[in-house]
């Protein structure tokens, strides 16, 4: 039986998209940093 993936809440999805796969020049400063 395969498992499904935990419910993720949807801030917590964005913010992840925000920090993690930022494009701006700030946003890779962060991830450096």
């Amino acid at each position: 039986m395969e498992q499904e993936k935990p419910q993720v809440a949807p801030w917590r999805d964005r913010l992840h998209e925000i920090i993690f796969e930022a494009d701006t020049r700030a946003g890779k400063a962060f991830d450096v940093g």
